[in-house]
Order: structure tokens, then sequence, then C-alpha cells
């Protein structure tokens, strides 16, 4: 069977949910091709997880590059010609029409049994063409911003969201309240399908014992933006400070809002107390989560957090608010904890609990680990893609 997973970049440190997707779609035998819209990446992290992987890659023409149009021509030049004469059919001659004949081309000149959109933006952009990809079966997934931001603030989008609804034959959500938020836009139920996140637990095993360390050792890995909560969780922070906690807050990630960040950090003259260590490879990050006493989602949505995931599987204790499926993954005071959103002083609160009783979240950090290994590893998600795929 072949399959395309449609995305932005492949293969991206922020998006590493997709790589463990598709390595473990090739290992079930899926003939695996990534569709991507730009060639910049971040495979230099990737290189091992990757090397010797039959995971081929297709990228959408840019129109002031013709000799990417040309080898596209070259290699499947009936498929092409015929393409040409389907988009004049539906949209004329143009420049409407060479957009979307642009756009189109990787998804009809490989003949795909399943195109799946891992973004339900990425299809709404392109909501123009799927009726082009048929024979096809289409599938988009929904998994945050793009579902619960974008349509309050675009009222265009509520309607490109119900026309890609209408159009696709399964609607993957990565979690009940995913589902459930898109069902206000037009998303008939039987339609959608659950498949919450999911991690290789082993490359997320500890080399050594939970330890407990003088100082509380706070980590979050997260893209700094807006949906993250930083804001709350940096007041949280002056809140333990003011406290005379002894802590130390480190943030992995880049994002627009460095600067604020930044900004906010002087201002609340935490310099001492919180570090910004920007984009970190993924063993840098395994040895933090390693040497770290408690992770912070300070989120105000998530779908469902993959770097949570990860720090559970890690045996270290999760702090999150109860934005989105973080409730589906965290059972509060077995599994991790749960605060509210928005709120520095449930998780100031939450924070001196923790650092307290270095016994409880040790063991709320061995449940953590239980969780993952009971219903989030990736042989569980991949099954259920694989039943969803071979069953359409």
């Amino acid at each position: 069977m072949k399959i395309a997973i449609v995305v932005n970049s492949f293969p991206t440190i922020s998006e590493s949910f997709i790589v463990n997707k598709v390595i473990g779609l090739n290992e079930k035998g899926f003939e695996i091709t990534v569709i991507a819209f730009n060639k910049k990446n971040d495979a230099s992290f990737y290189r091992g997880r990757l090397k010797n992987k039959r995971i081929k890659k297709l990228y959408v023409p840019n129109g002031n590059n013709p000799f990417q149009v040309l080898g596209y021509f070259l290699r499947y030049p009936i498929r092409f010609v015929k393409l040409v004469f389907v988009v004049i059919r539906k949209f004329g001659i143009g420049k409407d029409s060479m957009k979307n004949f642009l756009k189109a081309i990787p998804y009809k000149v490989a003949n795909f049994d399943i195109v799946h959109f891992e973004m339900s933006g990425i299809a709404a952009d392109n909501a123009e063409i799927l009726d082009l990809i048929k024979p096809a079966k289409l599938y988009l997934s929904c998994r945050g911003s793009a579902e619960k931001v974008k349509p309050l603030i675009d009222q265009d989008r509520r309607k490109i969201l119900n026309e890609v609804f209408q159009k696709a034959d399964r609607v993957h959500c990565v979690s009940e309240d995913m589902l459930g938020t898109v069902e206000r836009y037009g998303l008939k139920k039987e339609k959608g399908f659950i498949n919450r996140p999911a991690i290789f637990p082993d490359l997320f095993h500890r080399s050594n014992e939970y330890t407990e360390h003088e100082q509380l050792r706070i980590l979050t890995v997260g893209r700094l933006n807006w949906q993250k909560g930083y804001v709350f969780a940096l007041k949280a922070m002056q809140q333990l400070k003011a406290d005379g906690l002894n802590f130390l807050y480190e943030i992995i990630g880049a994002g627009e809002d460095l600067p604020m960040m930044t900004y906010l950090i002087d201002e609340f003259k935490l310099q001492d107390h919180v570090l910004l260590l920007g984009k970190q490879s993924g063993a840098t990050v395994r040895n933090k989560l390693e040497s770290s006493d408690v992770f912070l989602l300070p989120s105000l949505y998530e779908g469902i957090s993959n770097a949570a995931l990860e720090a559970m599987a890690m045996e270290v204790p999760v702090l999150s608010t109860k934005s989105g499926g973080m409730e589906e993954a965290i059972d509060d005071g077995m599994s991790g904890y749960l605060v509210e959103c928005a709120s520095p002083e449930q998780i100031a609160h939450r924070l001196h609990e923790i650092a307290s009783d270095f016994e409880n979240r040790k063991k709320i950090g061995q449940g953590g680990k239980e969780k993952i290994l009971k219903e989030f590893q990736m042989s569980r998600q991949v099954e259920i893609f694989d039943k969803e795929y071979r069953s359409n």
C-alpha cells in the first residue's frame, strides 16, 4: 500500500511525532512517501534514526523553479500530461489553474492509495485541489492550533474546515477533546477516529536512578510561543523566588516569543533561576530530562504533548495544565500532576509540594512510565493507523 504523508517540512525537531509515525509505518511494511512544501529541515538530528529506512520524499513544486516542474514531467510524463487536462477542465486556463496544477502534481503522479495531511491547516490551504487527489483516500489529522485557535479569529477558516471535512474520507483526532472541538466545525462524528500520540519508550529509558537534588530542577521543552503559557510559568517562578525556594528552570526551544520571554526574565529578576537553552538535539533533551526533577507543561492548549509523554517515559514527574487532551494522558496524583490553565498560583503551589516530597514525586514518575507503557507506545498508535488504512 502506497501512502503519502503530507507535511510542511520533514524531518523537524518540533514534529518528532511525524518522524515516529513515518518510521513505525515503514517498519510495518507500508510504502511511505513524505510530501513536503519546503526543503528546510532538521535532518542532521535524525540521521541515525532514518538511516536505511525506505522513505521517499517529494516536494510541492515552486512556480519559480521550472527545473523542479521539468523533473516531474521527465519522471512521470503520462500522468503529468493527464493532470494538465484534468486541471484545465476544472479550473480553466489562467493563474489559478497554474497554481492548482503545481499544488496537485506530487499527489497525482505517484498513484497513492492514501494521502494523509498531517495537519488540517495544510489540507485547508489546499482545499481547491482535494478533489483531484481521488481515487486516493483522503485523510487528515487535527492536532492543535489549526482547530483550537484559527477558526475563532478567522470566519473563512471555519467554512474551509467544514468543506475539508466533507471531502475527507477519515479525520484523525489526537484526543477526545480534539474530536469534540472539530465537531463544532462540521465534522460528522462517524468520520472521525481517535489515535492518541505515542512514542518509542526504548528511546527514553533512564541510565541512572531518579535522585534528589538540593536545587529543584524544572524543565520545559516546547516552542516559544503564547500557546505554551510561558508567561504564567514565569509568573510562577517569580512567586517561587519570593518564597525562597531553591530552583532552576530550564526551557528548551526556539520561537517568535523569545524577545518577550527574555524581557520578562529580566523584568522579574529571574536571571539566576531561568535559562533559555534554545533548540537542542534529541540526545541533549534526553540528558536534560534525566537530570531534571519535574517537567512543567504550562500550556494554554495542547492536543497531547509528545514532550510530556517523553518525560513520563523517563520517569520524570510531569506537572501539566488541564489543556486540551492532557487530562486524557495524566491521572492527577497517579501518573502526573494537573493544574488549571493560566494559573501561576496553582503552578507555584504544586511545585512547592513537589519540592517537599521526594518519595511521592519518584512514585509519580514511576506511575507516568507505567501509563506510557500501557497506553502511549508507538506500536499501539501504528496498529490503529494500520487498521484504519487497510480497512479503507
